[in-house]
């Protein structure tokens, strides 16, 4: 996308979509800044300019992106801005510690003063780390292996601009970086980035698929914050508007592509979703999504997705009236859990394992590993060593309870 389609798609837009705002709590001065609304990429270089005086940055996202133009794009933003550019655009999915390394690397010998993050996830995910590496002068592996919560370190001046709808990271004080064939889980509020940027506008260009699989994942955050022991009203009041807003926008965004009305509520809901995930946690539908990753390269937000809907089955009896909430805000009258297999058959995504070509015989050894590796102490009803064996074979056949068929 070069700055003549920008503008182009800006300029066609809804009036009342275009209005750059600042996100900001009732009651409480934000502590950074978070700014959103179609055209908010246009505020990169200023939003970059207050956070640092050096003029040097470095662009982190992946070669799709760069071949789209989305990165060419920002980088011409920053460089209008009076910024010196070094760019890196090898980010793979379901990103491994030695690409945080080569970042790292990279922004020390280029001497940066700031880092902008351009893309989904494991973009976000790849520029939290390096700001921190550079910040606090550790190097990745000693991060990424140490203790796993970060408190009161301080990242160097990070931005971070979405492309995708679904993991929210702009807004999460959490990261995944994959080590050898493990997912290492970082998280607390160091990882917040001092502001994020959410255009939609920038979303107009991912493909159907990644449409799909990103918003199973925001909704996923949603669900899954709802059912958290530590869900709060505060949570809810997040997840139950994410929820609606993803639920009546995921279909015509996967289907009409520059539809910036269902772009932009998309947008919005992943981040809801992800502030409501930030007060509570993930559960085991994420436990899934990274065994499956390892299994057979599974994208996270379809692992999350094939997860959820027996997830909210297994827990249907401990937090009735958090999934009769997920009903309403779907705006659906039966069983949610069952709504959410319909959506992911509308969106053309595969509703259990057997579809996608996960062999029943290997059932039992990912159950074991998803308890061993990825426990949850924090979902509202335990799980056995049986009772995760029996899960995962509930996803395999895409199989819910009698019960959901009352619902």
């Amino acid at each position: 996308m070069d700055h003549e389609t920008y503008r182009a798609l800006l300029s066609g837009a809804p009036d009342h979509l275009k209005e750059t705002r600042a996100f900001q709590a009732a009651g409480l001065k934000a502590p950074g800044v978070f700014l959103y609304g179609l055209g908010a990429g246009e505020a990169l270089g200023r939003t970059v300019s207050a956070l640092t005086v050096g003029r040097k940055v470095l662009l982190i996202s992946d070669a799709v992106l760069d071949r789209l133009g989305l990165a060419p794009l920002v980088a011409a933003w920053l460089a209008e801005a009076g910024f010196a550019v070094t760019l890196f655009t090898d980010v793979e999915p379901e990103p491994h510690l030695e690409t945080v390394e080569k970042v790292s690397a990279l922004a020390r010998r280029a001497d940066v003063s700031a880092i902008v993050g351009l893309g989904g996830g494991s973009v976000l995910d790849v520029a939290k780390v390096a700001a921190l590496s550079l910040g606090t002068g550790r190097m990745p592996a000693d991060i990424v292996r140490g203790h796993p919560r970060f408190e009161t370190e301080v990242m160097a001046p990070l931005v971070l601009v979405p492309t995708t709808s679904g993991t929210g990271s702009e807004t999460s004080i959490f990261a995944v970086v994959t080590d050898g064939t493990t997912k290492r889980s970082l998280s607390g509020p160091a990882l917040v980035p001092q502001a994020a940027i959410l255009d939609p506008l920038l979303t107009v260009s991912m493909p159907a698929s990644v449409t799909a699989m990103t918003g199973m994942d925001a909704l996923t955050h949603a669900i899954e914050a709802v059912m958290h022991t530590a869900a709060t009203p505060m949570c809810d009041a997040l997840s139950f508007g994410a929820i609606a807003l993803l639920s009546r926008s995921i279909r015509t965004a996967r289907a009409e592509p520059q539809n910036l009305a269902a772009r932009y509520d998309m947008a919005v809901g992943s981040a809801l979703a992800m502030m409501s995930f930030n007060l509570s946690g993930g559960l085991w539908a994420h436990s899934v999504s990274y065994v499956l990753g390892s299994y057979n390269g599974t994208p996270h937000g379809l692992g999350c997705a094939l997860g959820l809907p027996c997830l909210m089955d297994f827990n249907r009896s401990a937090v009735p009236q958090a999934l009769a909430g997920v009903a309403r805000a779907m705006g659906v009258s039966g069983d949610p859990a069952r709504a959410i297999q319909a959506l992911m058959a509308d969106l053309g995504l595969p509703v259990n394992l057997a579809q996608h070509k996960v062999s029943a015989a290997d059932l039992r050894a990912l159950s074991e590993e998803m308890a061993r590796l990825y426990p949850r102490a924090a979902n509202p009803r335990p799980m056995n060593a049986q009772e995760s064996l029996a899960y995962w074979q509930a996803m395999y056949e895409g199989r819910l309870s009698r019960e959901s068929a009352n619902a």
